[in-house]
């Protein structure tokens, strides 16, 4: 039995719905790109997926006696391998510890998977619009214009579908990648929209070490009276970062986000008031 399936391949999201398939007598036996091969198990197993190089797999192919070696996957950027274990689930306990060196690894999968779902995308438009030309100039050369328009459209329909799907896909893999960034605290070659943040009747500046896991902050400008602004490059939500800096600050200091939306092309900032 196959499921085409489109997940960050050595993830939580991803291990969690493979053991939900071995709960029910499906076991995984292979993984091709997105689409993932099962088998019936009369043996209810727990799975596990790590991030190894392939001396690792190999090692853990020839000695490990409980520990079954179901499937890998070969990564290219970064080069590594995600191997994928499975154990009776009586000899475990049903709880895993996620460390944040596979939150790091994950990452760097999930940047992976979005450039070459962007780059399809991007081929699968150049190509289209390509074969849409040349199918309206031979029509043209033919004088079949009929024929065309009816042939036209369905193969414009064909077309925004195939490059809607991996632009889909890719909006999805672009929502975990910034969930990692959050969780790792790793913002490296990334946009990040900017907020600014205003505080009135502060002592004093912000200690922004203790601050530094939201994202980026300068100071813009203060006045003799305690306020002080500041932008925040950040890819936390307005709600997140009033509730980690009201935190810190103290009840005593009001606060206020405005968001930037921008550049745009004309350069043009447009900002919004933060409800």
């Amino acid at each position: 039995m196959k499921r085409y399936r489109v997940f960050v391949k050595g993830s939580d999201q991803e291990l969690t719905w493979l053991n939900q398939q071995a709960e029910k007598g499906r076991l995984l036996t292979d993984i091709k790109g997105n689409w993932y091969q099962f088998g019936s198990s009369p043996v209810k197993y727990r799975l596990f997926s790590e991030y190894v190089t392939p001396d690792v797999v190999a090692e853990l192919t020839r000695e490990q006696a409980d520990l079954k070696v179901i499937t890998t996957v070969q990564i290219t950027q970064p080069e590594i391998q995600v191997i994928y274990t499975g154990i009776d689930q009586q000899l475990v306990p049903q709880t895993r510890v996620q460390t944040r060196g596979d939150y790091q690894m994950q990452l760097k999968v999930a940047e992976t998977m979005r450039a070459h779902l962007l780059t399809r995308m991007n081929l699968t438009g150049v190509i289209g619009l390509v074969m849409l030309v040349i199918l309206a100039f031979v029509t043209y050369q033919s004088g079949n214009e009929t024929y065309f328009d009816d042939f036209a459209s369905w193969c414009v329909m064909l077309w925004i579908i195939a490059v809607s799907r991996p632009a889909w896909v890719a909006h999805r893999i672009h929502r975990i990648i910034v969930d990692l960034r959050v969780r790792t605290q790793d913002y490296t070659d990334a946009w990040m929209p900017t907020q600014h943040v205003f505080f009135q009747d502060m002592p004093t500046e912000l200690d922004l070490d203790k601050l530094k896991s939201l994202g980026r902050w300068r100071l813009v400008g203060q006045n003799h009276k305690g306020m002080y602004w500041y932008d925040l490059q950040t890819l936390a939500s307005l709600a997140e970062i009033k509730q980690t800096v009201q935190a810190e600050v103290g009840p005593d200091v009001t606060g206020q986000c405005d968001e930037l939306l921008g550049p745009s092309s004309a350069g043009i900032y447009l900002i919004i008031k933060a409800p």
